[in-house]
């Protein structure tokens, strides 16, 4: 997107208000011809296929989008936005965040910093340590490794974990198992079972 459309319009705001005033004799005179506005250079098509976002420059990571439903997925350190519908995939090496946001995804993640789920009936498998889980989705089956920090404000997951720091629970008849721990649990849901 380009500012210079609303740059031309700021600076013939500003041309309008700093006009000499015109005294009564030149009021029949012709108002001064609008300056030439260059045209907007044309906005690049998005591509529909996987396609990577620079990270800001302030320690942000670079974001893969995935769009494709199958097949192997090397993170190299990005977080990875999956869109796909019924979407298998697995996905090797250091992860940063990872979203799922199509339903009946089927992940195998080797390593990752964190997890969002939006789509419903996903399966996820890692034994990587998370520090955040967020799982908006209904009716998932997920087996992690450690997690400080998990959010479910959707229903009937189904969620195993090594062991859970803390835990918040929004939605109803979620099923939490955690191996070892005990985790500090905030329920705000309706039936949900958490236990070992």
């Amino acid at each position: 997107m380009t500012l210079r459309p609303l740059f031309y319009l700021s600076w013939l705001a500003l041309a309008a208000c700093t006009q000499p005033s015109t005294s009564s004799a030149d009021s029949t005179a012709a108002p001064p011809a609008a300056p030439q506005v260059d045209p907007a250079p044309p906005v690049a098509s998005v591509p529909s296929v996987a396609s990577m976002q620079a990270g800001d420059g302030h320690g942000e990571r670079e974001t893969l989008s995935v769009t494709s439903t199958t097949g192997t997925i090397n993170c190299e350190n990005r977080n990875v936005d999956i869109t796909g519908q019924h979407a298998t995939l697995i996905l090797r090496g250091h992860c940063g965040m990872i979203a799922l946001l199509g339903a009946y995804g089927n992940l195998q993640i080797e390593h990752a910093e964190g997890l969002r789920v939006v789509g419903a009936n996903a399966q996820v498998v890692t034994t990587s340590d998370l520090k955040t889980v967020e799982i908006f989705g209904e009716r998932g089956t997920f087996q992690v490794g450690h997690v400080d920090e998990l959010r479910v404000p959707g229903r009937e997951t189904r969620l195993r974990a090594l062991s859970i720091r803390s835990a918040t629970l929004h939605g109803s008849n979620n099923e939490i198992t955690q191996q070892d721990g005990t985790a500090v649990v905030e329920d705000y849901g309706k039936d949900n079972r958490i236990g070992s």
